[in-house]
């Protein structure tokens, strides 16, 4: 049985952060999901859909084409979302991340940013 894997989550979110590049009109390049899976070798493509979906429904990052329900292998992203941002600033620093990535779940840090709280405060919660 696949599981959500929290490493997947962070490291998807971080090569968007680094790969996502902004056209002259504002939006973004769209990156599609076989080139995760591509390029994260380190996880299986079934990880890597099932990230993508958990954090398409967290509302970190966009697709195009969000009315049509497709399968992961050929959803394209286009975008990072607030939440997706701070969620980034929350998990990027490697030694915050090896200590506390047992308690810095997608859901946990959502249910943090949706109470309001600034990336310091969500970080000052596990210290």
């Amino acid at each position: 049985m696949l599981a959500i894997n929290e490493e997947c989550n962070r490291e998807i979110m971080l090569y968007l952060s680094n790969n996502l590049k902004m056209k002259p009109n504002g939006t973004y390049f769209k990156i599609p999901v076989r080139y995760l899976v591509r390029d994260l070798t380190q996880f299986s493509a079934e990880e890597i859909f099932l990230s993508v979906s958990l954090l398409l429904q967290s509302a970190f990052i966009t697709k195009t084409n969000p009315e049509n329900i497709v399968s992961p292998r050929a959803t394209s992203i286009n975008g990072i979302t607030l939440n997706g941002l701070k969620y980034i600033e929350t998990v990027e620093n490697n030694d915050f991340w090896n200590k506390f990535k047992k308690h810095l779940t997608v859901d946990n840090i959502l249910n943090l940013i949706n109470t309001g709280l600034s990336v310091a405060q969500i970080i000052g919660t596990f210290i």
